[in-house]
Parts: structure tokens; C-alpha cells; sequence
């Protein structure tokens, strides 16, 4: 599986994500075959093996929970208000590489301005 680390996430994405974690289930299978095929006198190898399937779940179960997290603070307005400023912070960018000095000191007050933080009022 190859993600491009380099997307942002959205709500469309980690339900991608949610789906494959429901699809992708073959260790449990395989896991629960190899039990079943154990003989006599192999306790160890089925408790190994049943530690790994458990293990598996309980990373699930926790990937879960931080893309439920993840899920929410996207769905809320201000999260989402925040990635749309960003983006359009990030497409400026992307229009003035190689801009000057004073043009990109410009550029960074009216991003401060536009997020909300505190920019110097003074024009250099």
C-alpha cells in the first residue's frame, strides 16, 4: 500500500481509510486457519498466534478512534475554514516563488492577518 503522505486529509479520505481497515481482514483468517490446523502439544504457538491477532485488533481498534477524531475535527466549521485559509495560503505561495524580500514580508502580514494572528501594523 503506497499513501502520498504529502495530501491533506479529508472527510473522504479517512472513510477510504475506515473501509480498508474493515476490508483488509486476511490476518484474521489466516490467523484463526492456522489455529484451527495446530495439534496436540503446540499450546505456545497458539497462544503466539492468538497474541498476534489480538494485537492486530487492539491497533484497529486505536487507528479507529484517531481517524473518528480526525473525522470530527474535520466536519467542524472551524476546522474546515482553517483548510480552506490554508490552501489558498498555499496556492499564493506557489504564485510568488522567487518574489522579493519586502514583497514576500507582504505576503506573510496578510497571511497573519487572514489567520488571525498578530501581525505588525508598520510597513517596512
Amino acid at each position: 500500500m503506497s499513501d502520498n503522505n504529502t495530501q491533506p486529509f479529508t472527510a473522504e479520505s479517512l472513510l477510504e481509510k475506515l473501509d480498508l481497515i474493515v476490508r483488509e481482514n486476511d490476518y484474521l483468517r489466516d490467523g484463526l486457519k492456522a489455529i484451527g490446523s495446530l495439534e496436540e502439544g503446540q499450546s505456545e504457538t497458539a497462544s503466539a498466534l492468538v497474541s498476534i491477532v489480538q494485537a492486530r485488533e487492539t491497533t484497529n481498534q486505536r487507528i479507529i478512534a484517531l481517524y473518528a477524531r480526525m473525522y470530527e475535527d474535520l466536519r467542524s466549521p472551524l476546522a474546515n475554514e482553517d483548510t480552506r485559509k490554508m490552501e489558498q495560503l498555499r496556492q499564493a505561495a506557489e504564485l510568488f516563488k522567487g518574489a522579493s524580500a519586502t514583497s514576500m514580508g507582504s505576503i506573510r502580514r496578510l497571511a497573519e492577518k487572514m489567520l488571525g494572528l498578530s501581525a505588525d501594523e508598520d510597513d517596512d
